[in-house]
C-alpha cells in the first residue's frame, strides 16, 4: 500500500473570518465610478460607429454623425468612457488583431524594429518555401537571415546583426508564425505514373459510353454509361506507420493543414497497410485487407484470433505488390462483380 500522507497545508497565515475582520474608515465611502472593463473589440466597434454611421435629418438628403450619448444608449457604455476612448483613438487603433496602424502586407511594426527590410525579405522567402511544401526549421531562418542581411545592408558590418532568441521570437510574433506539427504529407508523383493515369482515363471514357444502337436504352437503365453501380469500385491503400504525424515545421498561425511535400517514398517506414474497396452503390462486397510486414510463418495460434470479416496478408514490404494484387483481384474482386 502507498504511504498515508497528511493533507497538504496552505502556506501563509490563516484567512480571517468575517467576524474577525475590521471595517476601515475609507471603506465607508461610496463608490463614485463603478469598475467596468471592455474588450478591444467593443472599443473598436463603438469608435467605428461614431466614425461611419450617419443619422438622417428631417430635411431630405441630409445626414449627421451620431453623438457620444447616442452611442452610449446603443451599446450600454457610459458616455464618459466613450469620450475617453475618442481621446485615445490613436492608441486603441494600434492594438490587437484589428489594428489600423499596419503595413499593407499585414505586418505590425508599431514597435521599434531594427531591420524591417530584412524581416520583409525573410518573410517573403518563408511564404514561398511553404507554398512549395518544404519544411522550415530554425536553422533555415538563421542561415537565410544572415545571407539576406549581407545582401540588403552591404555597407553594414555583418557582426552587428545577431540571430538571438529574443529577435527570433519577436519576428515570429510579428508575422504570426509558429512551430506546427505536420498533418499531411504529399508525395511527388513520378512522370511515368502520369502517362499510365492519362491512358487509364482515356480508356475509361472511351469504353463507358453507350453504343449508338442502344444509346437511350442503356442511358436510361444505367446512370453511369454502360456500367452498373455495383461494378464501379474505388480501391485504395493507406500505410499505417508506427509514428503517426512525425516531424514539425514553422507555418502561419491558424493554418488547419500543415502539409509537406516529399520526393522519396514512405513505404520503407510502414509496418502495415490497409486496403479498402468501396463500391458506388455502397454495398460492402469485398472485406478490408490488412497487410503486415513479415512472412506470417511464426504466428502460432494468432490467426485464429483474426476477425473473420478482415483479410490478413503478410509480405516483407507491408504493401500491395503485383503478386498479392493479382491474387486479390482473382480471389475477392472478380467474384464480387457477379460476372
Amino acid at each position: 500500500m502507498p504511504p498515508i500522507r497528511s493533507p497538504k497545508r496552505q502556506r501563509g497565515p490563516k484567512a480571517k473570518t468575517i467576524s474577525e475582520r475590521i471595517l476601515l474608515p475609507h471603506q465607508l465611502q461610496p463608490i463614485r465610478y463603478p469598475e467596468r472593463t471592455y474588450s478591444q473589440f467593443q472599443k473598436l466597434r463603438v469608435l467605428t460607429f461614431l466614425e461611419h454611421h450617419r443619422i438622417p435629418l428631417a430635411r431630405g438628403g441630409q445626414y449627421r454623425p451620431p453623438t457620444q450619448q447616442e452611442a452610449s444608449d446603443l451599446y450600454k457604455v457610459p458616455q464618459r468612457t466613450i469620450s475617453d476612448w475618442v481621446r485615445k483613438k490613436g492608441k486603441i487603433e494600434g492594438r490587437g488583431r484589428n489594428s489600423a496602424v499596419r503595413k499593407e502586407d499585414g505586418v505590425d511594426y508599431t514597435k521599434r524594429v531594427l531591420w524591417p527590410e530584412l524581416e520583409d525579405r525573410l518573410y517573403s522567402e518563408f511564404i514561398e518555401r511553404r507554398k512549395g511544401g518544404r519544411t522550415v526549421r530554425q536553422g533555415w531562418f538563421r542561415i537565410q537571415s544572415q545571407f539576406q542581411f549581407r545582401a540588403i545592408y552591404p555597407d553594414v558590418n555583418p557582426v552587428v546583426f545577431r540571430f538571438s532568441n529574443g529577435w527570433f521570437r519577436g519576428f515570429l510574433g510579428r508575422h504570426k508564425i509558429s512551430l506546427r506539427s505536420i498533418t499531411k504529407k504529399a508525395q511527388k508523383i513520378s512522370s511515368d505514373y502520369e502517362v499510365l493515369i492519362l491512358n487509364w482515363l482515356r480508356f475509361n471514357r472511351r469504353n463507358s459510353q453507350p453504343r449508338r444502337d442502344r444509346y437511350w436504352e442503356v442511358a436510361l437503365e444505367w446512370p453511369v454509361g454502360r456500367y452498373e453501380l455495383s461494378n464501379i469500385c474505388n480501391l485504395d491503400e493507406i500505410p499505417l506507420p508506427v509514428e503517426y504525424l512525425e516531424g514539425k515545421t514553422y507555418d502561419l498561425v491558424g493554418e488547419k493543414t500543415v502539409w509537406v511535400k516529399e520526393s522519396h517514398s514512405e513505404w520503407d517506414k510502414r509496418q502495415a497497410s490497409l486496403v479498402l474497396c468501396i463500391f458506388a452503390d455502397g454495398v460492402p462486397r469485398v472485406p478490408p485487407m490488412i497487410i503486415f510486414r513479415g512472412t506470417g510463418k511464426r504466428l502460432g495460434r494468432e490467426r485464429e484470433r483474426h476477425h473473420p470479416g478482415v483479410l490478413v496478408e503478410y509480405n516483407p514490404t507491408a504493401y500491395m505488390n503485383d503478386k498479392l494484387f493479382e491474387r486479390y483481384i482473382t480471389t475477392h474482386l472478380i467474384p464480387a462483380l457477379g460476372g
